[in-house]
């Protein structure tokens, strides 16, 4: 079977390799040029997609310095130990720590503070456009570019992320380990839902004429996508609802979660207290109208509590995403197969036949 590590694994096992054989000094290059067949070289679908804006702007940040020799490493989470007591403490990764609060980033070697660099930022920037009477307009458009700056005024962004990173890992270690948790502890009359929107799946004719193949021709499906844990006992159960509608807001994610919750109830009348994890949107569960909808229509059907929990900005990947991947791929293979998928509807009767 061939193994496919993308250009970050290999830096570090090129980094792990030079201390391990201290006679062999090779570069990196080199070290690349040799690899066994085996590894191979990234494809388009290996590149890192949905990354976390903050952790992808200080990395920026760090490699900057560290490549003019600033810091001794480019780990973020070992540049954050330099400046905290104990990674456990709320205290410390909140930066309320009497010891640590004001503790200052040690940066080596000398530098000239005046001197302009140039480093790389994920920034939001106005974006002119038309609409589609050709109207002028301007909208927001996330972007990667690079940004001037003194380096002194860099030294002290670094300084500034690396405090809000802090933060940013505790949430995320916090909430990994409360998920593992009420997992391990659920108890007969409990579940867990965590769901999440997949990448819209854009529909396909197995062959198709040129004006077919170019512009809106072909529809998008829409997948919401969960994984269900019922009790202490069973397994988790995968699900997907799909639709030909592009709404996401409250009124349609509850709308996709009636006929799970239905299928649950049915399937398992003891459960009475539902928890729901997902990612925190502002425009899809993390607002006022998701609040009133989930301590409403889950009386309605018959269950006695329930929570919503969301993941920290970014990090919210999980299960879900893999019966999206599982499912749009399987679409595709029979697509590929000769199978015409030309919208919602043929999407959900190929994946129903094929299950």
């Amino acid at each position: 079977m061939q193994k496919r590590f993308l250009m970050d694994t290999l830096r570090n096992l090129h980094r792990k390799f030079l201390p391990d054989n201290p006679r062999k000094s090779i570069s990196y290059s080199l070290f690349c040029r040799l690899r066994p067949y085996w590894v191979v070289h990234p494809t388009l679908s290996d590149r890192d997609t949905c990354l976390c804006k903050l952790h992808e702007n200080l990395g920026f940040v760090v490699q900057k310095l560290f490549s003019m020799k600033l810091c001794k490493t480019p780990e973020l989470e070992t540049l954050m130990a330099e400046i905290c007591c104990d990674p456990l403490n709320k205290e410390c990764m909140y930066n309320n720590c009497d010891n640590c609060k004001d503790k200052d980033f040690p940066i080596v070697g000398e530098f000239e503070a005046s001197m302009q660099v140039e480093y790389m930022q994920w920034v939001m920037e106005d974006t002119k456009g038309q609409t589609k009477d050709n109207t002028e307009t301007t909208y927001k458009k996330t972007v990667k570019k690079k940004i001037d700056i003194r380096l002194d005024d860099l030294i002290y962004l670094f300084k500034d992320m690396l405090v809000k990173f802090k933060r940013h890992t505790f949430n995320i270690r916090q909430q990994f380990r409360y998920c593992r948790q009420l997992k391990k502890n659920l108890s007969e009359n409990e579940s867990i839902v965590h769901v999440d929107f997949s990448e819209n799946y854009t529909c396909k004719y197995s062959s198709n004429i040129q004006s077919a193949y170019y512009g809106a021709s072909n529809e998008q499906a829409i997948l919401h996508t969960g994984i269900l844990y019922a009790g202490p006992d069973a397994h988790p159960l995968g699900f997907s609802t799909i639709t030909s509608s592009r709404m996401k807001g409250p009124p349609a994610i509850w709308e996709h979660l009636k006929p799970v919750l239905t299928f649950m109830k049915n399937l398992f009348p003891a459960i009475k207290v539902v928890h729901f994890l997902s990612d925190g949107p502002c425009s899809q569960y993390r607002q006022k109208g998701n609040f009133y909808l989930l301590t409403t229509l889950l009386h309605k059907m018959g269950f006695h509590a329930g929570s919503w929990n969301f993941f920290e900005a970014s990090h919210g990947k999980g299960a879900p995403d893999g019966v999206g991947g599982a499912l749009k791929r399987t679409a595709d293979r029979l697509v590929s197969l000769g199978r015409d998928i030309c919208s919602a509807t043929d999407l959900f009767e190929a994946l129903v036949e094929r299950v």
